[in-house]
């Protein structure tokens, strides 16, 4: 039963980091197409917020109750 917890921390890490990446790229993408004009300036803000956000979400989460709790 610990194991599947832990299986499923693991895969929820695995998609919240692909989704990153994936947003990174898009935002990337989408400044090379002219699409978002100065990204070129603000792109490591949004990495200090998107890193923020991911620390915040750790510190604040909420914990899971244990078996026989």
């Amino acid at each position: 039963m610990e194991q599947e917890a832990k299986d499923k921390q693991s895969q929820k890490g695995m998609i919240v980091s692909g989704l990153i990446v994936l947003g990174m790229g898009v935002l990337f993408l989408a400044n090379e197409m002219g699409w978002i004009p100065g990204l070129h300036r603000t792109w490591p803000l949004i990495l200090i917020v998107v890193g923020l956000a991911l620390i915040l979400g750790a510190v604040f989460k909420k914990p899971t109750a244990g078996p026989g709790l």
